[in-house]
């Protein structure tokens, strides 16, 4: 699995990293990795210090990502903390090793990460400063499926997608999980969803789930008509896509993935004809021949 690093060994960082908090290669302990770390600035008063980890130019629109960063913190005083995200790391008022700290939640470029510093009685003990170096970026696959608010779950979590809904005009369905259940949007362009989706087209602009299947339906005449067409995953019977075919008696769906097989069923809504179906069919990838 890819993953980036921002190490600040170079100017890198500084595309990434924005906010109040400086570059160092001084203190008491040595880089945790390198020569160079990040760090609150000198503080004589009470007040904040900030920086932000911009996402945005670290992953692209389809991809998510698992960031871990190591910090070490000698702060005394027990309301000089330092928070990630509004979570207190590290503890109130001690000292800290370098420690490896992971951010359970996968980001995505929409988001970013904040790390404060906030400085409340003034004691001359330690450092009075928090340093973080080593910043990593897990990329996820576009196997894993991205859902409301940035987060993204694995497929492999689920064992597929539990409880779906049908697939909207945005390219995006329902699932429910957890105790309480909670509902999210979740994006399922490869998997399909459970019941009768609507065509979503043009959504994933990856070469990888650029994967069409397109086709005619013919009456008992052989001659081309519109019916009601799906598009059902071989592995499982998930509906994937679901259309009409036009008066021509074309049809073309988008965005399915090319490593799976599909099944392919055309109904005849008028009864006069059972349905007609295309097995073991494989999308195939747009611009190839």
């Amino acid at each position: 699995m890819a993953v980036k690093i921002i190490d600040f060994e170079d100017d890198e960082w500084i595309r990434h990293i924005h906010g109040d908090w400086i570059l160092t290669s001084e203190g008491e302990l040595p880089a945790q990795d390198g020569v160079n770390t990040l760090r609150t600035p000198p503080m004589s008063e009470t007040g904040t210090r900030i920086s932000y980890l911009d996402m945005s130019k670290l992953l692209d629109d389809n991809q998510g990502g698992i960031v871990s960063f190591y910090y070490r913190k000698s702060t005394y005083g027990s309301h000089n903390v330092f928070y990630v995200n509004d979570s207190v790391t590290g503890g109130y008022g001690n000292e800290v090793p370098w420690t490896q700290e992971k951010i359970d939640v996968a980001l995505s470029n929409r988001d970013i990460i904040e790390f404060r510093f906030f400085r409340n009685i003034n004691i001359v003990k330690g450092e009075d400063a928090v340093f973080i170096d080593k910043i990593e970026i897990e990329i996820l696959t576009s196997e894993n499926k991205r859902i409301n608010g940035g987060q993204i779950l694995k497929v492999s979590d689920y064992g597929g997608i539990p409880n779906p809904g049908a697939l909207l005009q945005d390219g995006t369905t329902s699932i429910v999980v957890g105790m309480p259940q909670k509902a999210f949007r979740v994006a399922d362009f490869m998997f399909g969803s459970g019941s009768s989706p609507v065509s979503a087209s043009g959504v994933f602009p990856v070469p990888e789930h650029r994967g069409t299947i397109a086709g005619t339906v013919l009456d008992i005449q052989a001659q081309p008509i519109s019916r009601r067409v799906r598009v059902h995953e071989r592995t499982t019977g998930r509906i994937a896509r679901e259309g009409w075919s036009d008066a021509d008696g074309k049809y073309r769906f988008t965005d399915l993935d090319p490593r799976r097989a599909f099944y392919v069923m055309a109904f005849d809504h008028t009864l006069q004809q059972n349905a007609v179906v295309s097995d073991n069919v494989y999308p195939e990838l747009e611009g190839t021949p």
